[in-house]
C-alpha cells in the first residue's frame, strides 16, 4: 500500500523484563501493577469472535447512556478498537475518548452504539483492500466485520440493522478499509468516517474502478494538509464523488481525534 500511515494502527506490545532484579540474584522480575480502566459508561468486551479467513478477534460494544433494549440504535464500527475507549489498552496509553464524548450527550449526535474491533499484529495487510500491498486481506477482513461481527451484534443488542444506520470508522490505513468497507459493501454499511486518511496513488485506489452497487454512501474524510496537497489526493476525491456523497476537510495540528470523530458522526448521523 502506497504510504500507509502506521501511526493510528494501535498495536500492543509486550514488554519483556528479562533478567533478575538488582541486588537480588535469581529474583523474578517484578510485574508493574495493572492500569486502572478509565472507561465511562457500559463497556460490553467479547472475546473469540472469530472468523477462518481472519482468525479471532477481541470486539468492544460502548452502549449509549440510558440503553433501552426497547429501542433501536445505530451503530459504528470502529477499527483499532483497543484504542478507543480505555487509556488501559490503549497504545501509549492515548485512549480516542469516544466514551466521553457519547456520554456527554453532545447536541447533534443521536444516540448510538460503537463495535470496536481488535487490531491484529498483521492489521496493516487486514486494512489494505486486495492488490494494495502483498498479503492483503482486507477483503477479508470487511467480510468477517460484515458477514461474522455484525450479526452478531444484531443479535445480542437493539440496533437499526439498515444501511442507513450502519456505518464504518477508522484513522490511518484503518480509514482506508473504513471507505473500501462502505464503498463495496453499501447493502451493509451507508457511509464511513475517514480520520487521517494518507495519501494514496492511483495503483492503490484500483478498487474504485466499480463502483458502489446500490445507492451512494456518505463519506467523512478527513485528511492531513500536506497529504491533502498532492495531486494524487484530487484524484481520488474525484473518484470517490463519482460514486459517493463526500464531506472532506483538511486537518490541522490542533485537531484532536475525538474532535473529528464528533464531527464526522453528526455529519453521517444526521436524520
Amino acid at each position: 500500500m502506497s504510504r500507509i500511515a502506521v501511526q493510528c494502527v494501535g498495536l500492543a506490545l509486550g514488554l519483556g523484563l528479562g533478567g533478575p532484579v538488582a541486588g537480588h540474584s535469581g529474583a523474578a522480575a517484578v510485574e508493574p501493577p495493572a492500569k486502572p480502566s478509565t472507561v465511562v459508561g457500559r463497556l460490553d468486551a467479547h472475546a473469540g469472535i472469530a472468523s477462518t479467513e481472519i482468525g479471532a478477534r477481541r470486539v468492544w460494544v460502548l452502549l449509549p447512556p440510558g440503553y433501552d433494549a426497547e429501542r433501536r440504535y445505530p451503530v459504528v464500527y470502529a477499527q483499532d478498537g483497543q484504542d478507543l475507549f480505555d487509556a488501559a489498552l490503549a497504545a501509549g496509553g492515548e485512549e480516542w475518548a469516544l466514551d466521553e464524548l457519547l456520554a456527554a450527550r453532545p447536541p447533534g449526535i443521536p444516540e448510538l452504539l460503537v463495535v470496536g474491533i481488535e487490531a491484529a499484529p498483521e492489521a496493516m495487510r487486514d486494512y489494505s483492500p486486495p492488490g494494495n500491498m502483498d498479503g492483503a486481506r482486507g477483503e477479508e477482513y470487511v467480510r468477517f466485520v460484515a458477514e461474522v461481527v455484525k450479526p452478531f451484534v444484531d443479535g445480542k443488542y437493539a440496533t437499526r440493522s439498515g444501511p442507513e444506520s450502519t456505518f464504518t470508522l477508522g484513522c490511518g490505513a484503518g480509514a482506508v478499509i473504513a471507505l473500501y468497507a462502505a464503498w463495496t459493501r453499501p447493502e451493509t454499511f451507508g457511509g464511513a468516517m475517514a480520520l487521517e486518511l494518507p495519501d494514496l496513488d492511483r495503483a492503490s485506489l484500483a478498487w474504485l474502478d466499480k463502483r458502489p452497487a446500490v445507492g451512494r454512501p456518505r463519506l467523512w474524510i478527513e485528511q492531513p494538509v500536506g497529504d491533502a496537497a498532492r495531486p494524487s489526493a484530487t484524484a481520488m476525491l474525484e473518484a470517490l464523488r463519482a460514486g459517493a456523497e463526500v464531506h472532506y476537510i483538511l486537518g490541522t495540528r490542533v485537531s484532536s481525534r475525538v474532535t473529528l470523530a464528533a464531527a464526522g458522526l453528526r455529519a453521517l448521523l444526521t436524520e
